[in-house]
């Protein structure tokens, strides 16, 4: 598996900062754990962060952070943080759930607005270079043609009775069939 590497300089910076936003959250709440959470650098994809209440983690994406450090340090770091103070200090009540302990709720956004940043939900990296997705590619065969290929969602619409037609001979496609010899 590759992961992206993040220099142990910008390692330092990230705990630092979560550290500093730890101290001040436990100076202004004092019911706040003062317990730093463990920050991994392994998050893939295009979201910039990640927080686990439960894990008392959070995660930081690699690509995104070494394109984008200042801003990653600054406001990321903070918005994930963030998260976690809010659970910790409002957790939501079981089966009821409202504005105020939804994950980008007021209560989140007094935690960020205390830290200093503005309680922005989501983020606007160039996001080009962490997308890591792959497409599936599945086999079909109609009268003309021995190889159609068809991505996911046609196969899974095929599969739910929706019927496609070759464009050239307009016969139904089907799923390739392998034959065994025994």
């Amino acid at each position: 598996m590759y992961l992206v590497q993040v220099s142990d300089d910008t390692r330092l910076k990230v705990i630092s900062e979560v550290e500093r936003l730890m101290n001040l959250a436990v100076r202004k709440w004092p019911g706040m754990t003062k317990r730093l959470p463990e920050v991994l650098f392994d998050l893939k994809g295009i979201k910039a962060g990640c927080a686990s209440a439960d894990k008392w983690q959070i995660r930081i994406n690699p690509v995104l952070l070494n394109e984008n450090t200042k801003e990653m340090i600054s406001q990321t770091t903070g918005h994930e943080y963030a998260h976690l103070v809010a659970f910790c200090l409002w957790p939501p009540s079981k089966g009821r759930k409202n504005e105020y302990s939804r994950p980008h709720g007021i209560y989140w956004q007094i935690v960020m607005r205390e830290f200093g940043l503005e309680p922005r939900r989501t983020h606007s990296f160039n996001v080009s270079n962490s997308m890591c997705y792959t497409k599936k590619a599945y086999e079909y065969s109609c009268a003309c043609r021995d190889k159609i290929i068809v991505g996911s969602v046609r196969h899974n619409r095929i599969n739910k009775g929706y019927v496609y037609l070759c464009s050239k001979c307009g016969t139904k496609i089907e799923p390739k069939v392998l034959s065994v010899k025994f």
